[in-house]
This record gives structure tokens, sequence and C-alpha cells, in this order.
């Protein structure tokens, strides 16, 4: 042993510690094993005994005395050599069931069984305590396998031992319809009780080597523990003189795996991770080393690219082959992908325990490793990433821009047992880990028993609390190191952890009757600075278990310390709702003095506090509040939502004694209310708060205002409106005409509902400007703003039916009559047109019945009629039909067609004296249109059309404003077109009109037709001037001699 020892000197604490583990504690079974089989699963093996015969099974009565008159009187056993098996499948049996399962759990190979003796038992035999071991063939000898026949009997357990290990076995439960199996080493303790009734049957056999196969045995290890005392001892000495190239601890890779969860810990080891805990545990202690269990993760990530798989290899796509192109048309399934870079492996420690699975922080310790042989160094008796053995998951997913790129990620999840030395950087960094789940888990299974707590129970109390602490800390402060989704999910977690923490220690405290569990949780979440920690459900909870007296301390501090009345007010009002249902004076009575306390100082005050703000002032009086709220509120600022809130939940206490208090709430409302409300609203889809009209909150202002009687408030209100209107004080995505659409009919409900407020103000008086701001708002084409461009109602029908019932509210068709083309700016002609004829549909002028009323109807329509006509622009001159929509109707029309439309609106209004307006409209070009192609290509083509149509009403082109119309088209045209012509031929004799004929054209003396006689006595024409364009029709020539008399 010496010079073995002094050949290891040379070698590093690792290679000591790894070469130990791996021989040493190799043993990876256990010592002991036990199954039962029942009667289907197990074969009868007509059992026959010299001198006896046949045995029945279950064992009878006299087969038993029979058995013991033939056993030696002193072990009752019956030699191997007196038995027999004549049913074939016993043996059959017993090696394909029997032995595989006792070879699989003792982690035995190469063994078989020896039949050795048949032993039966009964109350008159003594207890066995022995150990498994035969005389003289120890080196042959392997165990022992006990195979329990059926038998009806009590008692009779074995219980085996090894080292400081014990195993129990009950063989009696179901005896005499099951078949039982006992199986141990050679070297183990055992001990059989007693039989208290029947009688138990056992067939024995020896578990011996089969052939020359090196058969495992339970391992001795006095020589194996006493060597790891001298390396750990070495390791120590190293590590107090600071010498030595041994890293800061090592990690010992454990031969099974294990289910990661709260229910792992060091019980879950199996085999010879067992064994190695089960003899490092107790040296360690002395020593002065620590030991924790760790999940690790072995992560191998390769680039892959997609090959043709076999399957599409000679395949023919129709009548062709199959092309390299057309692999873009077949999945590429993760199976067809290739490994074809350099592997990057990495092993990262996911999570430390303690041995009683307890998750543990540690700071100094390393997690993370890219370097292979760094990862060598730390970790011994295996790999984490082991080429030898599937992976425990593989993942694919595509990469890059084509889906013929891939990666593929394999993982490996093992345990390892750390190990270092105390007092080490390493040592005093462990701190409390994430023990939530952990905790969760193990103290909600010790609140199903009713017992005190155990040490563990109490030391995952005390973790809770220290976890609370570090989520107290993550919460308040800014978590700049993750993505906005990570920090609200990381932020989620700790909330809802922490919260579901204090709920679980409460329940512990009040099983445990110590409410101390619970004060310490509520001081480590920090609630006394935030007493919504708490919560309100909670709170309550806690004094139904606890009293009043072992939670007024807190109670105190959460007055003193949380900075937010709006949740000190709650809490408050709940603990008072609590007294006042419990009877419990003490606490009416600190109620009494906070709220007091509370009120007199009020800060941070929300909409929230409205019923409390409301009880205060209800129980207090109207003085209390003018003279010690009120003034806190107005000094605040508070916004309209709270003033809406308070103002109404004090109306509806119907109090008349606090009716002046409801009238200055809701002075204070309209004071704050602003003109054109916004609110903030969360989007469905994106889940990101946007702003949106709040057109709701100014109706529930006015009808509060009319309810408690106040209807000239609501003039502030009106003004208010116009006034931001008109200098563009809204929300750039929310003109007024918006609010205006949305309050036109329920104010108008309002005003129809009660015609008179209670002042005995009538409403249609006050609100009359309202309904003309709301025509005015949604008749603007053009909304002018200091933040730019604003989008005008688009006056769709059901707008134009808003703006004319509001019309009828600010004075029917006499308001009608002041609309000017300004209140129009920015309309085109047809919506203008359209409006009109929605006016007339709604004030038909048959039901007007006196001379007055229709006059101001026609001067109504007329108005409407020009500001149409003002707006009118000529389309721009075109050969191609002009698309419109007319009506809601998609046409493709001719510009000239256009301009009819305009003069049959005129006419269809019965509007026939602004035709002249009209014509004078028709006459100006568009902006930037050159002048001779808006009459060679608009104005040209409009004359027959307009013949048409005077020929439709009875008229033709001599009547005026016709006439003078067409004799300024052709004078027009003549003049900025033709130009000066050479003097007349005398072909033309008879056709030149002489002075006389000028003077005597027509009787028409309107400026049109006296231009044009001035035109045609200066004599600079002749008739190809007329014919000089070709477009200009008959219809134009006749129009001009119809007036002169040229052509005739």
């Amino acid at each position: 042993m010496g010079s073995k020892l002094e050949a290891e000197d040379d070698r590093t604490v690792r290679d000591r510690l790894e070469s130990l583990i791996q021989e040493g504690f190799e043993f990876d079974g256990a010592f002991a094993f036990s199954k039962q089989y029942g009667m289907r699963d197990a074969p009868n093996p007509c059992l026959t005994v010299g001198g006896i015969g046949t045995i029945g099974l279950p064992l009878g009565q006299r087969d038993a005395q029979d058995i013991i008159g033939a056993a030696n009187p002193g072990t009752r056993a019956i030699a191997a050599n007196k038995l027999g098996f004549d049913n074939p499948e016993w043996n059959v049996w017993l090696v394909d069931s029997v032995l595989r399962a006792a070879t699989e759990a003792l982690s035995l190979q190469g063994v078989g069984l020896l039949l050795r003796k048949l032993v039966i038992q009964d109350a008159t035999s003594s207890p066995d305590v022995h150990r498994i071991k035969r005389e003289g063939e120890t080196q042959t000898y392997v165990g022992e396998l006990v195979v329990i026949l059926p038998s009806r009997f009590e008692g009779g357990s074995r219980q085996f031992r090894h080292q400081d290990q014990t195993e129990a076995f009950d063989v009696a439960s179901q005896s005499a319809f099951s078949t039982t199996v006992v199986a141990a080493y050679s070297g183990t303790q055992q001990t059989v009780s007693p039989v208290t009734s029947g009688h138990c049957l056992a067939v024995v056999y020896d578990i011996v080597p089969v052939g020359s196969a090196n058969v495992a045995r339970l391992p001795e290890m006095n020589g194996t523990l006493a060597r790891l005392r001298s390396t750990l001892q070495i390791w120590n000495e190293q590590v107090e003189a600071e010498e030595g190239e041994d890293p800061p601890f090592f990690a010992c890779v454990l031969r099974h795996k294990y289910a990661r969860g709260p229910t792992f810990s060091a019980k879950s080891l199996t085999g010879a991770d067992a064994l190695l805990l089960r003899q490092l545990s107790p040296l360690a202690s002395e020593l002065g080393f620590r030991l924790h269990l760790a999940h690790v993760d072995g992560v191998r990530v390769d680039s892959c690219e997609w090959e043709r798989p076999q399957r599409l290899r000679g395949r023919r796509y129709g009548s062709c082959d199959w092309d390299d192109e057309d692999d873009d048309d077949v999945e590429h399934l993760p199976e067809d992908f290739v490994d074809v870079g350099d592997p990057q492996d990495a092993v990262n420690i996911v999570e430390v325990v303690d041995l009683e699975g307890v998750p543990v922080s540690v700071d100094e310790l390393q997690l993370e490793w890219e370097d292979p042989e760094e990862v060598n160094e730390q970790f011994i008796c295996g790999s984490i990433i082991d080429d030898e053995v599937d992976a425990d998951d593989i993942r694919f997913k595509h990469t890059g821009t084509y889906s013929s790129e891939g990666e593929r990620t394999w993982t490996w999840r093992r345990t390892a047992l750390l190990i270092w030395p105390i007092d080490t950087d390493i040592d005093q960094s462990v701190e409390v880990g994430d023990v939530y789940a952990y905790a969760f888990h193990h103290l909600r299974e010790a609140l199903s028993a009713t017992r005190a707590p155990t040490e563990l129970e109490m030391r995952l109390l005390d973790g809770l609390n220290q976890r609370c602490r570090l989520s107290r800390i993550r919460l308040t402060r800014t978590l700049t190191d993750i993505g906005t989704a990570n920090r609200q999910r990381s932020v989620t977690d700790e909330e809802t952890n922490m919260l579901k923490a204090l709920g679980l220690v409460r329940e512990c405290a009040d099983q445990w009757n110590d409410v101390g569990y619970f004060l310490r949780a509520l001081e480590a979440c920090g609630a006394e600075m935030n007493v919504d920690i708490l919560g309100m459900e909670a709170l309550v909870s806690a004094y139904q278990a606890f009293g009043w007296k072992n939670l007024v301390s807190f109670c105190n501090d959460a007055i003193t310390h949380d900075t937010s009345s709006t949740r000190k007010s709650a809490f408050v009002a709940c603990l008072g709702r609590t007294a006042a249902a419990e009877g419990d004076a003490e606490l009416i009575q600190w109620v009494k003095a906070q709220e007091q306390r509370l009120l007199q100082v009020l800060a941070d005050v929300k909409t929230e506090h409205v019923p409390w703000l409301v009880e205060a002032t209800r129980s207090r009086g109207s003085e209390f509040f003018r003279s010690t709220l009120l003034p806190q509120l107005l000094a605040q600022n508070l916004r309209a939502d709270f003033w809406l809130q308070l103002t109404s939940q004090l109306h509806g206490l119907n109090a008349p004694t606090l009716a002046s208090c409801v009238d200055k709430c809701a002075l204070a409302l309209v004071s704050t209310l602003d003109a054109f409300p916004t609110k903030n609203v969360t989007s469905g889809l994106l889940g990101f708060e946007q702003q949106d009209k709040n057109s709701t909150e100014t109706l529930q202002t006015i009808k509060l205002c009319l309810d408690v009687g106040l209807p000239l408030a609501c003039n502030q209100i009106i003004v208010k409106m116009r006034d931001a209107a008109k200098k563009g004080q809204f929300a750039r995505n929310f003109p007024p005409w918006m609010y205006y659409a949305e309050l036109v009919l329920p104010v108008l409900r309002y005003v129809r509902a009660q015609p008179a407020s209670a002042g005995g103000v009538p409403l249609d008086k006050v609100f009359r400007s309202f309904f003309t701001d709301a025509v005015t708002a949604m008749l603007a084409g053009e909304v002018i703003a200091p933040h730019g461009w604003v989008s005008a109602c688009p006056l769709s029908d059901q707008h134009q039916t808003l703006v004319v019932e509001a019309a009828k509210q600010a004075g029917g068709l006499f308001f009608l009559q002041t609309l000017r083309s300004e209140n129009f700016k920015g309309r085109d002609w047809d919506t203008i047109a359209n409006f009109t004829r929605v006016v007339t549909l709604h004030f038909p002028r048959v039901d007007v019945n006196t001379h007055f009323l229709r006059s101001g109807y026609d001067e109504t329509v007329t108005v409407l009629v020009r500001a149409a006509i003002d707006v009118f622009e000529c389309p721009p001159p075109t050969q191609r039909p002009l698309h419109t929509v007319n009506r809601g109707r998609h046409e493709w029309i001719p510009p000239p067609a256009k301009l009819m439309e305009l003069l049959q609106f005129c006419r269809e209004m019965g509007m026939q004296g602004l035709y002249d307006h009209a014509l004078t409209r028709f006459l100006a070009p568009p902006a930037h249109a050159d002048l001779e192609k808006h009459f060679s290509l608009t104005i040209s083509p409009l004359i027959p059309m307009l013949a048409e149509f005077l020929q439709e009403v009875g008229l033709d082109l001599r009547a005026q404003p016709f006439a003078g119309f067409a004799a300024t088209v052709v004078r027009t045209y003549v003049e900025k077109f033709v130009g000066e012509q050479p003097a007349v031929p005398a072909t033309l004799a008879g056709h030149v009109p002489v002075d006389e004929q000028i003077q005597g054209l027509g009787k028409c003396t309107c400026q049109d037709c006296e231009k044009m006689k001035e035109f045609l006595a200066r004599g600079e024409y002749d008739n190809a001037c007329v014919q000089a364009a070709p477009a200009w029709s008959e219809a134009s020539r006749e129009a001009v001699g119809a007036e002169q008399g040229v052509g005739r």
C-alpha cells in the first residue's frame, strides 16, 4: 500500500480523485432486491420432496406438516438432492424472469442459479440473523436468491444490512396467492423475522458465476476510503498553502441521469452515485469540504446544408428529368441536412442545489465553458458531451436566406456532484437561489400534514424570505441588460412568485400558529413600503387568522412608510370595512384616526380615492368638504375623469345638505374638461397604448350638468370647444368634427326630452350655439391647425343627416340662409350639391305655406346653389372621358358633360336665375390650363349639348343668358385665337352685314351683345372668322346668325 501511495505522489488531486471514484465506487447496483409475482405471472413448480411426493400450492396444512417432519429439525431445511420440479416451465421462468430482474437490480452479469435447499418456517421457528456467506466457497459464491412459494402466513419479513445501509421487505402480503423473490449479495447481513402464523415455504438458490466471468461483488470500502481521505487532506493542504494547480472545485459527472425539478435531491441518486455520496459525505464534513449537486447541459451546435435525399435521386418530373432548380419545390426535411461545419461545444451549469435539493446561487462558481481542455480539467469521471451516448434533445432550425441552410443543436443533460473546500471564495459566495418552485412544492405538501415544521421547512421559509428580498430589488431597478419582452416577462414572474410566496408563508404561519413567519415575510417583500404587495384579500385573511394585536405594528409602519396615498386610503378603507363587519372596536378607532390623518394631508389623489372621499364627505358633512377637502383637491390640478366620478357619486347620495358640494365639483369638472378630450387605449392586436378621442367624457359632463341643475355651465363647454376649434387646439388625428358628429344626436335627445332645465332655462337656447358650431365644423372642407393638415368630415349620407338635424336646432332655414361659400371652403361642388338635395329633402317646399316663408326658403336654396357654383371648377381640357363619383356611382363622362351637370343641378333646384352665374364660371379655364384648349376641347363641345338641353326645356340658344354666352364664346375665340383677316373678297358680297343691319340686330342690350355688335361694326372679319375654328359646330354659327343676321 505504501509503495502505491508513493507512486501516486506525482499525480494531481484531480487525477487521484478521478482514479479513486472510478475504481473504488464502480459498484452500481443495490445490495438486496425483492419482487412479488401474481398467480398468473409465476408458474406452479410442481414441487416434489423425496419421501413425501408432490406438494400442492398454495401450501396446505397436511403438506406443511409432512415437510416439517422430513426436514432437518434444527434448520427446518431439506437438501437439494431430495427436491424435484416436475413443471419444465419453472426453470424457464426462473432464468428468464426472476434471474434477469435480480441481476438488473443488483448490477450483476455472468451469473446463474444453483439449487441449495427448501426451507419452511412457522410460529415455532426461531428468528434467523446471519451473514449471507458460504464457508470455503467465497470466491465462487456471489449471493443468495430465495423464492417464497404461495403459502399463507404472517410475519417472516426480511431485512438486509450492508455497512450503514438497510433494506427491508414485507413478504407476507398476499402470500397465499403470490410468489415472492428475495435476492441479496454475499456479505450482507440478513435478519428473518419470526412467522407469527401459518407456514412460509421457500426455495433457496445460490447465485454463482458462470464460466470465467468477472462478477461484481459488494465493494470493500475501507481501503478506498483511506485513500480518499488522504487525497482530500492533500487538497486541503494545497489550498491552505496556496499551492497546486488544481481548479477551485471539481465536478464529478454522475453515472445516471435524473429528472430535474423540485423533487430532485441527494435521495434521488441511485447505484454507484448513491454509494459515492454516501461514503463521501461524512468525509467531506469531517475534513472541511462542501458538497452540492448540479444539473449540467452539454450543447453542441453545428451548421448543416440540405443534401438531395436518396428518394429524389434519379427522379423524373412528368416526362422530364428532375432538375436542380426543382429542389426549391421540395420540402427540406431536417433529416435531409448533413453537417458541414466545425461543431461548437459548450458546457453550462444550469442549476446548483444543496444535498436536500434546495437551489442555491454561487456567484464565484464558473458556470460556462467552451474550451474542451478547461472542461476536462474541471469535470472528472465522465464527459458531459459524449459521442457514445445519444443526446437527450436534438433540435433543428433553418438559417440564412435559403431553406437549404440550417443549424442543428444537440443537448446532453447530466448531473454532477460538486466538491470544494470550505471558506474559499466559492464557498463564501453561496447564497439562497431561486427557491420559489422548490419551496412551493415542499411547503404545500407540508401544509397537508398536521405537525410542527421540520428543520428543512423552516430553512425553506427563511430561503423564501431571502428570495423575496432579491425579487424586491429586481422589481425596483431597470433591467437594461435584457429586451423589452424578456424584461416584462421577468418582472411579471418576479412579482407573481413574490406574491405567491407571501400567501404561502401566511398559510404556513396560520398552520403552525406562528405569526412571526408571516411578519418576517412581509418585511422581506417590503409590504410596509407598498401595501399592494400584501393585497386586500390577504390583509383580511391575516386579520382573521392572527388578530389585530399581531398586525397593528405592521399597519402603523405601512401608514408611515408607504408614500402612495392611493394605496394607503384603500388599505385603511379595507380595514374599516373589516372592522365594521367584525365589530372590532379597537380597529374601528384606529381606522378613524388614520382616515382623519390622511384626509388632512391629501397627496397623490387618484380616481380610485373617490369612494373613500365620498364616504368621508357623507360622514363629516359639507362644511368639512368645503373647508378641508375641496381646497386640497383644487390645488392638485386633477383631471376631469376624477371630478366626473366625484360629482357623480356625490350626486348619487341624493343628500340635499351636500347640494353645494355637488355644484362646486360640477364647476370644477367643467373647468378641467378639455375642449376635445382624448384617452389612451390598448391596441388589441399589437398590445401597445395609443390615443383615441374621448367624446364620451364631454357627453357625460353635459348630462351631469343638466342632472344637477347647472345648464348654464354647458355654455362654458360650448365656448371652450368653439375657441379651441378656431385656434387649432386639438389632436391632429381627432379634429373637432369627429366630436360633434358623436355628440349631436345624444345632446339632441337631452334637449327634446327635457325642454327646460330645473332652473327654468330653455335648453334649446342653451345649446343653439352648440348646434351652430356642429354644422360649421362638419361642413368645413378645409380645417386649419397649427400642427399641419387635418382631415375634413367626409360628409357621408349619415353626416349630412346629422348636419341637417343640427341645423334644425340652430334655426332651421333661417340659419341655413346665413351660410356662405366660406362655410364650404375646401369642398367640391358635388358635395355641396348633394348636401343641398338633402336639405330640400328634409325641408320640402310644399310644406312652406306662406309667401314670407317661401321667400325665405328660396333664399336658403339660392345660398346653397350659389355656394356650389362658386366652388365649381371646370375640368381640365382633354379628349378623354373623366372618372367621377356621382352620388356613390363611379362614372366616366366627357369634360363638357360635367359643365352640363351644374346647369341641370340649377334646374333641379329651381334656380334657373343662377344660369348666368354658372355660365360665367364656364368661361374661366381651370388653373394651369391653356385657354385655347379649354375653348377647343371643353367649351366648343358644350355648345351642342347646351342647345339640346335648351330644346328639352322649350328654349334655344337665342334665349338669354345663353345667347349672350354663345356670343361671348365666339367673340373671345376670334379675338384671342384667329387674329386679323385679309380684306373682304368680292365673293363675300352680300354676306357681310352693313351698318344698318348691325344696328338693327335684335333687341337685346346685354353687355355681351353690345360687344358683339361693336365687333361686327369694325369689319375686321369675314365668315372665315367663324369658320376658322373647325371644332365650332353649326349650332355656334346659328347662335351668331340668330343675333346678327349673318348667313341668313
